[in-house]
């Protein structure tokens, strides 16, 4: 799993399955149609890869669901922050989500590759009003500097 923000291996995932049976097929054609045709599905090697890519999935979906939400900055004025989600995206009024700023990047200077990134903690917004595809909030500063567009939101528990 790749951060695509940042280009960063978020997290790499290894799913194996083994063949246990074997499987006998007749296949034919009239008129130029399969008849009695085994489809990949049916066969052992495609029982093993419906397994495994379930297992992927699941590992895929657990991985997500450890990581914090993360939308960015649309805007900030006059102590109003943007984000670049709503409703649509779970956000409701209440919420509270950290402003953070990527600090140092680190990167594999023969791939490129981000290897680690930091950020810094700027404050905190707490959600007002929420539409569809945007939500916004007063900000609360625990650093000297505004948001900037671009800069990330991570939504705190509750």
């Amino acid at each position: 799993m790749i951060d695509t923000r940042t280009g960063a291996v978020v997290k790499t995932i290894k799913v194996r399955r083994n063949i246990n049976s074997s499987n006998v097929g007749f296949t034919g054609a009239a008129a130029g149609m399969p008849i009695g045709a085994n489809g990949f599905g049916a066969t052992p090697l495609g029982e093993a890869v419906r397994h495994a890519m379930n297992d992927a999935v699941i590992q895929i979906a657990r991985t997500l669901a450890a990581m914090p939400w993360r939308g960015q900055v649309v805007k900030f004025e006059n102590g109003i922050v943007w984000a670049n989600v709503g409703a649509e995206g779970g956000i409701h009024a209440g919420d509270q989500l950290s402003v953070e700023r990527v600090g140092e990047t680190l990167t594999d200077p023969a791939t490129g590759e981000v290897l680690s990134q930091s950020s810094v903690e700027l404050g905190m917004v707490t959600i007002s009003d929420v539409q569809p595809r945007i939500a916004w909030g007063a900000y609360r500063a625990a650093k000297p500097g505004d948001p900037a567009r671009g800069d990330f939101l991570v939504l705190q528990p509750r």
